[in-house]
């Protein structure tokens, strides 16, 4: 096929469904062909030069480790076109400041940014419904994360270590939050939400500060916790 020729002239490996497999060769900036539907398990893993990547809005999936261990990729914009993104795909970066996520997911997989320690900030999709374990261990820049209001459980160690943490905004919706989630967090974290949710339960059970969020009016704008900004 002559298009997966002139794909694996520029270093891709690939297989049936536009799978592309593995990078072999080189280079700082990468952008890879509209012709792949899906980034493979470990296609990018330990390209230690890596610094961008361009994903175009082909890509539906990005597997296992896809991007592990680029150290030396700063940032990633993930199209809407992804409704997957598999576990350790983004562990390790650790000079990844910023990453725009597709508004498709529904989960954030096992150890997704773990050992991200540049992470500076995260804006959780309105889909997502899930947080597994690990997501965020270790990433250690991590100030304020809003979880959004479909999520139904953060499971174990998701935000372990992320010692700049300060707050977290949980909603009432959050009906199970896992064991040691925010162990090894700054002492002045605060996790936000409702009186009597679970976000409550859990930071009185494990000794965390609480604060409850008060509504927010309509015409107001709201900042982190509630907090109404000029």
């Amino acid at each position: 096929d002559e298009l997966i020729a002139r794909v694996e002239e520029k270093g891709y490996q690939t297989g049936t469904h536009s799978i592309l497999r593995e990078y072999e060769c080189s280079g700082t900036h990468i952008q890879i062909p509209d012709s792949v539907t899906c980034i493979g398990d470990r296609a990018f893993r330990y390209h230690s030069e890596l610094q961008s990547v361009v994903i175009p809005d082909s890509v539906v999936s990005i597997s296992d480790s896809a991007f592990d261990g680029c150290i030396s990729l700063e940032e990633v914009m993930i199209p809407d076109s992804v409704k997957e993104i598999g576990s350790f795909a983004f562990s390790s970066c650790k000079n990844l400041r910023n990453i725009t996520l597709s508004q498709k997911l529904q989960k954030l997989d096992t150890a997704l940014f773990s050992h991200s320690v540049s992470l500076e900030s995260i804006q959780i999709p309105a889909g997502v419904t899930e947080i597994d374990r690990f997501v965020f261990h270790n990433c250690k820049k991590l100030k304020k994360v809003v979880i959004p209001e479909k999520v139904k459980s953060i499971k174990d160690e998701a935000f372990k270590g992320c010692e700049s943490l300060e707050s977290v905004i949980i909603p009432e919706g959050v009906t199970k939050i896992g064991k040691d989630v925010f162990i090894k967090c700054s002492p002045d974290l605060i996790l936000y939400g409702k009186k009597g949710s679970e976000a409550e339960r859990y930071a009185a059970e494990n000794g965390l500060q609480f604060a409850e969020m008060e509504p927010c009016r309509s015409e107001e704008k709201t900042g982190v916790a509630g907090e109404k900004i000029a």
